[in-house]
């Protein structure tokens, strides 16, 4: 008999290459650990009853599966976990026409207020990818963007796009060889 277990799970530290987790000592006898991905060291410290990993990547999304012993019973610990990403964090705002700055509630800046600018940003940040790019638009009329994401999807980036599919999108209406999810608006 078994039963899956969800909680009594302490993580110590989420890092971009390695975890720490604390189980529960109530748990019982750690049988078997196993991580469904490649590569990853996994090591069990009995004495501190803590499953440590390493040797993991930035952004990896990963199922830890222990099974415990207690009583004769056999509990499956299962969770799942993502390790730090690389990025900053950091959100830089541009808009495409100036703004009026007597709406805003703090000493924030944009920055970039002039379509030009919005422009070069975008062409800078999709030519620089090398693995994915996920697009979200409300609105795009300007072809500059499309050929960009195009080019970057002919050269192995894995495109994706979302926008909203009740406004005037014909940048998206030239046939683009990548998916675009259309979010239709529920007035409700």
């Amino acid at each position: 008999m078994f039963s899956v277990v969800h909680g009594q799970m302490n993580l110590h530290f989420i890092e971009q290459n390695s975890v720490e987790i604390g189980i529960d000592s109530t748990f019982g006898k750690l049988q078997s650990l196993e991580c469904i991905i490649d590569s990853i060291k996994v090591d069990y410290d009995a004495e501190n009853n803590n499953i440590n990993l390493s040797n993991l990547k930035p952004s990896t999304v990963f199922t830890l599966c222990a099974t415990f012993e207690k009583n004769g019973l056999i509990e499956i610990f299962e969770k799942t976990i993502i390790t730090k990403s690389s990025s900053s964090g950091d959100i830089k705002v541009y808009f495409n026409n100036p703004i009026d700055t007597s709406f805003r509630k703090s000493d924030y800046k944009p920055h970039g207020t002039q379509f030009g600018e919005l422009q070069s940003v975008l062409r800078e940040v999709i030519r620089k990818a090398k693995t994915t790019i996920d697009f979200a638009a409300y609105n795009t009329n300007e072809l500059f963007v499309v050929n960009e994401l195009i080019d970057a999807h002919n050269r192995g980036v894995r495109v994706r796009v979302i926008t909203d599919d009740e406004t005037s999108n014909t940048g998206w209406n030239s046939g683009v060889p990548f998916p675009i999810v259309r979010v239709i608006s529920v007035q409700g």
